[in-house]
């Protein structure tokens, strides 16, 4: 699942991934290299929730 958010949302969100200690990536094959992404001037992160659905949150869509 993908989401549109907001910086204000990204960094909301992104500080809970962070903060639940959940492994995050920079890109859809690597969910836990610690990086985000800066695709097309935004930022972008994925994470699995806690039942293992994969996310991805940007700023920017592709």
């Amino acid at each position: 699942m993908a989401f549109h958010v907001n910086d204000a949302e990204f960094d909301a969100i992104f500080g809970r991934v962070k903060d639940g200690h959940l492994p995050f990536g920079g890109a859809p094959g690597t969910f836990d290299d610690g990086e985000i992404n800066h695709w097309n001037g935004g930022r972008g992160v994925y994470f699995k929730s806690s039942d293992g659905r994969i996310l991805e949150l940007m700023t920017v869509p592709l």
